[in-house]
């Protein structure tokens, strides 16, 4: 039977139960209350404890420790932060609402029927919005009370690029929608084909709004108004989304290539083929572009021309951040440290237990830790 959109179902006493049940890796966020804050201490026996966690390896100390609602026979599924917000949701679709200085718990919010598929959330003109596949939630984020409802004119397939008032996504039947948040209705609607969908989140380019199909289309639209502004061809669609710089939209893809193409004419810029296609999530800092290529190791290249800066043959998956002027490439479960300059392996450290790894901002940006059920902890930059 579908539930109630909207309720508020917050169990604390569950969540303590969960809390003292759970840890990660060698750094335990068990055994804690809503918003516990972690201990900074650095001297005595407690230091040298510290010294061996992985999170102190990579350059992070504990600030809080909490726990998100994750309803029985569920798991954690989204882990989105703003900077002053943490909004994890479960996959029967609880948004829980976390102050992200505190750790405090503040609500959590039952969006309705667990079949319906969740793509993220955020907040928008102090609201917090969470978007499903047919509908656009908008939320007080003091109360969780749900304050608006906005059907969506398709059926969405990705988190959506916020250009202004409009929420861009990609859809299951080869159209772009241009949904205006304000007016609460379709703003626009960019159709191509049919045949085609997009299932990997846009990418925002100033105004414009980048879109690549599952069949390898790529289109630069105008995010406001839905025109288009530029299109290409690649030869497969892309396993992880597009990334985009002020004037260039980067494309690793399954085509066994990695393509720079102009944001605001879609001309090739640059093609680099690989002997295997790409799968993972390409990640751009300045003037480098990071990704694996799964034949070679975890590369770094010029975006002027893509040409190779360096190889660390081996490591394997996507670039999570930088501490300290070191880049952190995360697999899953294995944490690589490599000399950002040079790509020389500096540290190697499991962190098992772990779903989910978040940074609010890439560069020397904090650090938020998830596991499956629901346990979350902040880490801070420890030097």
């Amino acid at each position: 039977m579908p539930r109630r959109p909207g309720s508020l179902s917050f169990s604390f006493a569950r969540a303590a139960a969960l809390c003292a049940l759970v840890g990660m890796g060698s750094v335990t966020i068990a055994g804690c209350g809503s918003g516990q804050r972690g201990s900074q201490s650095g001297g005595g026996g407690a230091g040298g404890a510290e010294a061996r966690e992985p999170y102190s390896i990579i350059g992070y100390r504990p600030v809080w420790k909490t726990v998100a609602q994750v309803a029985n026979r569920h798991e954690l599924a989204h882990l989105d932060v703003t900077g002053d917000e943490v909004l994890a949701m479960d996959s029967s679709n609880i948004l829980t609402y976390i102050n992200a200085r505190t750790g405090q718990v503040g609500w959590a919010t039952d969006l309705g029927d667990s079949l319906a598929r969740f793509y993220g959330s955020g907040m928008w003109r102090g609201n917090v919005w969470s978007v499903a596949d047919t509908v656009m939630y908008f939320l007080d984020p003091r109360t969780g009370e749900v304050v608006d409802r906005q059907r969506l004119a398709a059926l969405a397939r990705t988190r959506p690029a916020i250009v202004g008032d409009m929420a861009v996504f990609g859809t299951s039947r080869g159209e772009v929608l241009g949904h205006n948040m304000r007016a609460g209705f379709k703003g626009w609607g960019f159709g191509y084909n049919r045949a085609s969908t997009v299932e990997v989140p846009p990418v925002a380019v100033g105004a414009a709004v980048a879109v690549v199909t599952n069949r390898g289309e790529l289109f630069v639209l105008d995010g406001l108004s839905g025109r288009l502004l530029g299109r290409n061809t690649l030869y497969d669609a892309m396993s992880g989304g597009p990334v985009a710089d002020e004037d260039t939209v980067y494309c690793a893809s399954l085509d066994q290539s990695i393509w720079a193409f102009g944001a605001y004419g879609g001309e090739q810029r640059w093609r680099v083929r690989t002997a295997e296609p790409i799968r993972g999530q390409a990640e751009l800092l300045g003037d480098r572009l990071f990704v694996e290529i799964p034949s070679e190791g975890f590369a770094c290249l010029r975006t002027s021309d893509g040409s190779r800066v360096w190889t660390a043959q081996g490591v394997r998956g996507n670039a999570l951040g930088v501490r300290a002027g070191r880049l952190l490439v995360w697999d899953g479960r294995t944490m690589t440290v490599l000399d950002i300059t040079r790509g020389d392996v500096v540290d190697t450290v499991e962190i098992p237990g772990v779903s989910k790894l978040v940074v609010d901002n890439f560069v020397d940006g904090n650090l938020y830790a998830a596991t499956k059920n629901g346990s979350i902890a902040r880490y801070e930059p420890s030097r």
